[in-house]
């Protein structure tokens, strides 16, 4: 595991986020996939994020992150399925597939809402076995004299 740091922090933020296309629609094809995880993997250079794992079936996206603390959760989330959304409809061959699914003049291609979950390795008996035994130490430590 490995810690990002910032001026004033270490910290090691993991996000699972997920979300659907708009009226749940199959219309991820494979090449459309491939297009879209790019697409994700350039904002999240952008944004100083660290993809983890990138994972899409038919009618969703999944994603495993480590998200920098200065970025709000659904800034990140609203720039990636924006960013993807609008380039993707720019593509000539996906505006045509895609047009079987979404008929109207504005192009989204996602649902409005979306999943998010921190994520960490370590589970919480491990961390407050940890917490409590940082305090016994203190307490029956060394004795702070003044």
């Amino acid at each position: 595991m490995t810690y990002r740091k910032a001026s004033h922090a270490v910290y090691d933020c993991r996000y699972h986020i997920v979300w659907i296309t708009k009226y749940r629609r199959r219309c991820l094809a494979k090449p459309v996939q491939e297009s879209v995880k790019k697409i994700i993997e350039w904002v999240c250079k952008e944004l100083y994020i660290t993809p983890i794992a990138i994972g899409m079936e038919e009618d969703h996206v999944h994603l495993y992150l480590s998200i920098p603390l200065v970025h709000p959760i659904p800034y990140v989330v609203n720039l990636l399925k924006w960013r993807s959304s609008h380039t993707i409809f720019r593509v000539e061959k996906f505006k045509s597939h895609l047009k079987q699914f979404y008929w109207w003049e504005k192009k989204s291609l996602w649902a409005v809402w979306y999943f998010c979950a921190t994520v960490w390795i370590v589970d919480g008996e491990t961390i407050k076995a940890y917490v409590e035994h940082q305090w016994k130490e203190d307490v029956e430590g060394t004795e702070i004299k003044l």
